[in-house]
């Protein structure tokens, strides 16, 4: 059976659900929120099967300290809906993403448990593992 898979921009609204129910459950709603979200650097995008919003990831313009290149992002609020985890969703919208802001470096604080997601998708850990309270273990990784 074919499936269609489509990355596309979409609205910061229709982030913030999928994010809270994946990267933030059972808390507060307004937690999925950050500051840079509405900046003219940053862009919002969802993967879509089917027509059906599966994940999201957002990409802003924000330099890491350890990352020494001039042109780099941040992926931040990778996230993909239980239900479709597991069939390349994640892994398509992320290889969109590298190809759409290439050459630039992408780097992203991955959750302990994503390390095995972005290794696979060409990210490289720099430094060491960080502890972000009440989210966990973390670490810097990059293109």
């Amino acid at each position: 059976m074919m499936y269609q898979i489509i990355v596309k921009p979409i609205p910061i609204d229709a982030v913030y659900p999928i994010s809270h129910a994946v990267l933030r459950k059972g808390k507060p709603f307004e937690s999925c929120k950050f500051n840079n979200d509405l900046n003219d650097t940053t862009t919002h995008y969802g993967v879509f099967k089917d027509n059906k919003l599966a994940g999201v990831a957002s990409i802003l313009k924000n330099d890491h300290p350890q990352i020494h290149v001039a042109s780099q992002f941040q992926l931040r609020g990778m996230a993909v809906l239980d239900s479709f985890q597991l069939k390349g969703l994640g892994s398509y919208l992320i290889k969109h993403i590298i190809k759409t802001y290439y050459p630039s470096i992408i780097w992203c604080n991955a959750r302990e448990k994503a390390v095995p997601f972005y290794s696979k998708n060409q990210f490289s850990i720099i430094g060491s593992a960080f502890h972000i309270p009440k989210i966990g273990l973390h670490y810097v990784m990059h293109t």
